[in-house]
Formats: C-alpha cells, sequence, structure tokens
C-alpha cells in the first residue's frame, strides 16, 4: 500500500505542476470562448447566457488529454516505466495512473470553465438586468435550477457533467496510448471516442440507463418521472467511476501486455 501512495504522490506532481496542466485549464477556457465568440455582441445578453451557450460545442474536448492521459507515452518513450513498477507493482501503477489522469483532468475543467466565466464577467453582467427567473426557461437541461433561483449550482452542475464527461474520455486516451504510443493520437483520440460512442447510442437506441448521449445531457431526470436533480447528477457520477474502473482494467491488462513482450 505505501508503494501504491508512493506512486500516486509522484503521478500528482508530475500532473499538477506540469505546465500542460495550466495549458490545459488556459486552452479549455479558450476553447469554451471559441464555441460562442461569434454570438457575443457589446452590452447584449448576460454571462450566463454565454457561458451556457459555449458548452454546445465539442473544441473543449482537445483539451481533455492534455493534463496526464499522455503520461504513458512518456513513461515508455523514456523508459521510465520499469522502475515505476519496480518500486510499486503494475496494479498500483495502473490504479495510480487511472486515478491522477480522472483527476488531473476533472480539475483542469473546472478551473477552464471557472476561467471562461471569469472572463465574461469582466464585460458583462452575470444575469440579465430587470429579468425574472422564469426567463431563463430555455436555458436547456437542469434549467429548472435557474428558475428555482439557484444560478451558482446551475454553474456547478454543468461543469460536474462536463469534468465528469471530460474524465472518461481522457481514461479512454489513456487507456489507447497503451496500445499505440503516439501523442498525437492520444490527443485525438478523446473526439473520437465521443463522436464513436454518443452514435453508437444513438443509432442503437440504447436505454437512458446505459445511454452516454442521454445521461450526460440529463436524460435521466428527463425520462425517468420524478428523478431528482441530486439523483441524476450521483448516477452519472457512479455511471462514469464504472467506465473509469473498467477502463483501468484494460489498462492494467495492456501494460503487463507490454512489458511481457519488450
Amino acid at each position: 500500500m505505501r508503494e501504491v501512495f508512493s506512486c500516486l504522490q509522484m503521478d500528482f506532481r508530475r500532473a499538477f505542476w506540469s505546465p500542460r496542466f495550466a495549458f490545459a485549464v488556459i486552452g479549455t477556457a479558450i476553447a469554451l470562448y471559441s464555441t460562442v465568440f461569434q454570438e457575443i455582441l457589446p452590452g447584449m445578453s448576460c454571462s450566463l447566457y454565454y457561458y451556457n451557450m459555449s458548452l454546445g460545442g465539442i473544441a473543449p474536448l482537445i483539451m481533455v488529454a492534455v493534463p496526464y492521459s499522455m503520461s504513458f507515452c512518456s513513461d515508455w518513450r523514456n523508459r521510465f516505466i520499469r522502475p515505476c513498477i519496480i518500486r510499486s507493482n503494475p496494479a498500483g501503477y495502473a490504479f495510480s495512473k487511472i486515478f491522477t489522469c480522472g483527476i488531473s483532468t476533472t480539475a483542469a475543467i473546472a478551473l477552464g470553465h471557472i476561467l471562461f466565466l471569469l472572463a465574461l464577467l469582466t464585460k458583462y453582467p452575470f444575469l440579465d438586468p430587470g429579468s425574472s427567473w422564469s426567463n431563463y426557461g430555455g436555458y436547456g437541461y437542469f434549467d429548472n435550477v435557474i428558475i428555482a433561483g439557484h444560478p451558482i449550482l446551475f454553474i456547478m452542475i454543468k461543469i460536474f457533467l462536463a469534468a465528469l464527461l471530460g474524465s472518461m474520455l481522457a481514461t479512454i486516451a489513456l487507456c489507447i496510448s497503451t496500445k499505440i504510443p503516439n501523442i498525437f493520437v492520444v490527443i485525438t483520440s478523446p473526439i473520437l471516442a465521443y463522436y464513436a460512442i454518443m452514435n453508437t447510442c444513438v443509432i442503437l437506441r440504447f436505454p437512458v440507463w446505459i445511454n452516454l448521449n442521454a445521461l450526460y445531457h440529463a436524460g435521466l431526470q428527463y425520462a425517468v418521472k420524478g428523478t431528482t436533480t441530486g439523483q441524476t447528477l450521483l448516477y452519472v457520477f457512479g455511471i462514469t467511476v464504472v467506465i473509469c474502473t473498467l477502463l483501468g482494467v484494460v489498462f492494467y491488462r495492456n501494460v503487463k501486455e507490454k512489458l511481457e513482450n519488450g
């Protein structure tokens, strides 16, 4: 257990004290801006409106692999993987990489969203002056939270779902890196995985319980009558943890196979 904690400490230092982490935060904010900059007009609307509009694009997904999905590529290229596994074990190495990848990606996405919102607040009011809460009914999923008078909670929910989706895609990219340890492939794989997963869910008409396209867009709350916002978020969190755990098993097996084959 001590070796696993040591591996975690090392991975956390590599993830959070790396220029890549700061780049991912700033890059996420810029990517969010890129999805909405054509709609921004001087003196029009409010920060909450522009922030909500920015969530419809896929540009931010470019950043999800930056914080730590490339760590295996780096270990393999620099022959650092064997010393790491000698100090712990393959299972500990895999757990540390998956856990750090998920946490660092979640943090980078959350901070990127906050940075973008703070940038908007320098030019636009948070809420539309003179508007009542009922005017926010067209803000998409979870707009009932704003209508109830909780815009900060609405933003937190949006960030939470974006971070969960990003961490899952980042973990997929980390797994792919064990088969194709190429940085370009790792960076682009989250977007390809996103399209593959979402289109598969739509084409095969998965039930809402396992339809990731619906789950990450509050589908459970709208499909199952009586489901609360808290229950929806808890279920999506649980599904994300299960998926990342299964991906961790895949990562562990791929690492063992790669080490055995040299």
